[in-house]
């Protein structure tokens, strides 16, 4: 392994740290937040750059990514000149050119097998964090631990506002929360690095007090997934177990299988209707869903955010290519023109059209279900010779499943820089497959 791949691999397993246990790290200066994991995406890009020639791999899509990319930075230029403030726009383009490099780095740097379980070993101390978090959280006889570090404002920068919500209600359950954001972000993050940890049943093993880890972790993020009672992460976690359970076989349906009866008996065991829980929420808000959608905003909003663009582009045919971009939420209200609070953009088509036009919405729509299409024709070709790439293509396959759900019913991932970093993490993760396949034998 050269100097270079050495520490590019190294700053990737940090950002992999940062990003699923702790990715609002920062640091202010003067009212700016300078975020530790956007430095450390940075280094590996920088790292991933000076890379040799053999690491040179052709990147499924890449024009696309490039593409996506330039309308971003396109959009928020255009409406700084309209809004004739410059700082915020300027600062947003940074952090969303860190999150779609991440795109370029995995893709060169996760070369072999090896690399991969690397930067998995550090995915699972993050997603250990975020799931106690969650947990802690929720329950009210725990909620002061997790306030202690909740309220810590270099670990999130909005702490005064979350230690104020964590204690207005002291004798019942609530949405957990953590340090990767509000409920539904920190349910789709864990949703994302949960199924992957399968992987280490068969890959790098881990022993000891890494063992521990692991099997706490496999149990524990699915119950703090189910804390943020948000229905976009529990019905990704139900689309998880379901396609794992057709997809996978052997060892890894044997261990979810506990796992969802560890769930299963301990929920029931406290009693589902126990003010520890709030599945009342849960359930009212399915039933709303299916009975009348219409009658609440948080139902409608989801079904009209892929109608209403349609309708406003044929009075706004500027929105086929330029957006109102996401830089103008910070700039100061005198500034800007009044939002329209009654849009239904609660889907990342909407907000991303809203914001970038119609062309790139289509586009980021379009990367998705160009990978999704990709891994599905890795999984037809991939050999039984390669256990690896057996199993990693089957896994890639759920976990785009279950990222379909959040990706679907949520703006985050457009709206959010660290949603978007989270998207292009797991884009990136896609296009290594290929590479799998190399090497069969060799021993990770």
């Amino acid at each position: 392994m050269s100097k270079n791949h050495l520490t590019a691999l190294k700053s990737l397993a940090i950002t992999t740290l940062l990003l699923f246990g702790a990715p609002k790290i920062n640091l202010k200066i003067g009212p700016i937040p300078f975020y530790l994991l956007d430095f450390f995406i940075l280094v590996t890009f920088i790292y991933s750059t000076k890379l040799p020639g053999r690491f040179r791999f052709k990147i499924p899509y890449k024009s696309l990514v490039n593409f996506i990319l330039v309308m971003i930075v396109a959009n928020e230029i255009f409406n700084a000149i309209i809004l004739q403030s410059v700082l915020q726009p300027i600062y947003l383009i940074f952090r969303m050119a860190l999150a779609v490099s991440l795109y370029y780095s995995i893709s060169r740097i996760v070369t072999k097998p090896s690399d991969l379980m690397y930067l998995l070993k550090y995915g699972l101390f993050g997603a250990f964090i975020t799931s106690i978090l969650l947990i802690t959280s929720s329950l009210p006889m725990t909620r002061g631990v997790s306030e202690m570090i909740l309220s810590n404002t270099v670990l999130t920068p909005n702490a005064d506002r979350l230690s104020d919500l964590l204690l207005e209600q002291n004798n019942s359950g609530i949405r957990g929360t953590s340090l990767v954001g509000v409920s539904i972000l920190s349910g789709a993050f864990l949703n994302v690095i949960w199924p992957l940890l399968f992987l280490m049943l068969n890959f790098k093993k881990p022993k000891g007090a890494l063992k521990i880890l692991f099997y706490s972790t496999l149990v524990l993020a699915p119950i703090g997934i189910i804390m943020t009672y948000s229905r976009g992460a529990i019905l990704a976690l139900l689309l998880i177990s379901f396609s794992m359970t057709i997809l996978q076989k052997g060892k890894y349906r044997r261990v979810l299988s506990s796992v969802l009866l560890v769930l299963y008996l301990g929920f029931t065991a406290v009693g589902w209707n126990s003010e520890l829980f709030m599945f009342d929420r849960v359930q009212n808000r399915t039933i709303a869903t299916f009975t009348n959608p219409y009658d609440d905003e948080r139902e409608s909003e989801r079904i009209n955010a892929y109608i209403e663009p349609f309708q406003h582009i044929a009075n706004n045919p500027r929105y086929l290519f330029l957006g109102e971009g996401f830089a103008r939420n910070k700039v100061a209200l005198k500034k800007t023109q009044k939002r329209q609070n009654n849009r239904a953009d609660h889907a990342v088509f909407a907000r991303a059209y809203y914001a970038y036009g119609m062309i790139t919405s289509l586009a980021i729509i379009a990367l998705f279900l160009l990978l999704t299409r990709y891994t599905y024709k890795r999984i037809s070709i991939s050999s039984s010779n390669n256990i690896f790439s057996y199993k990693l293509s089957r896994l890639s396959l759920v976990l785009l499943i279950g990222f379909s759900s959040w990706f679907s019913f949520g703006h985050a991932a457009v709206s959010q820089p660290r949603g978007a970093m989270l998207m292009f993490f797991v884009f990136g993760l896609i296009t290594i497959q290929n590479r799998m396949n190399r090497n069969p034998n060799k021993k990770i």
